[in-house]
């Protein structure tokens, strides 16, 4: 059986080593990167089934670098993660959903 397939975009080197460690016990992580014109590339170049990525990373944020890979990549799911409480962040990344 195949392992989804996962791209980790996180700007903060120790959160994504604990996250990474995390996911791999159930997915394939396919690449870590730290900022959205990362994630951009790596979507790009790696195919992943799903990008788990920050909201508020360096470049464009988590919520702009999402958009390129799922023009290109329809089937692209998406998790976002944040320790953010701001309400229109959370809205705006549900749209992004859509």
């Amino acid at each position: 059986m195949n392992r989804v397939r996962v791209l980790l975009a996180e700007d903060r080197p120790a959160m994504a080593k604990q996250l990474c460690a995390l996911l791999s016990q159930e997915f394939e992580v396919v690449g870590m990167v730290e900022d959205g014109l990362s994630l951009v590339r790596a979507a790009r170049q790696m195919a992943p089934d799903v990008v788990v990525t920050d909201i508020a990373m360096p470049g464009p944020d988590g919520l702009e670098a999402i958009v390129q890979p799922r023009r290109d990549q329809a089937g692209l799911h998406v998790a976002f993660i944040t320790v953010h409480t701001d309400s229109q962040l959370v809205a705006r990344a549900m749209t992004l959903g859509k």
